[in-house]
């Protein structure tokens, strides 16, 4: 079984790269695991 890392921020790219790997993942079997980056806010 494969496991999909996929990085996510605010970018189309990221979504695109989610929508890839889950259906990867459909097809194969596998999982997907999400990475998600968010800003640091000021205190």
């Amino acid at each position: 079984m494969r496991t999909y890392l996929v990085v996510i921020d605010e970018t189309e790219e990221a979504r695109l790269a989610l929508r890839f790997a889950s259906r990867r993942a459909a097809k194969t079997g596998g999982t997907v695991h999400i990475l998600a980056l968010v800003e640091q806010a000021d205190f």
